[in-house]
């Protein structure tokens, strides 16, 4: 028998246990996983990034 200890900690992680859980998680779909979701941080980062830049170049005026 097997056991597995996880701690899950990001989206990537809950898919991975999720696979894990149904048996059908194999090494490379599991890189392949972290890889997407890493990929996919990076961008929604770099968005965030460009519009918090963006308010902050706005000047705000008040009444």
């Amino acid at each position: 028998m097997e056991v597995f200890l996880n701690r899950v900690d990001g989206i990537d992680d809950a898919i991975i246990s999720m696979f894990l859980s149904k048996r059908t998680l194999t090494r490379e779909m599991e890189m392949d996983i972290r890889n997407k979701t890493a990929a996919h941080s990076v961008m929604i980062f770099h968005m965030c990034k460009h519009r918090l830049r963006n308010f902050d170049n706005t000047t705000l005026t008040t009444a």
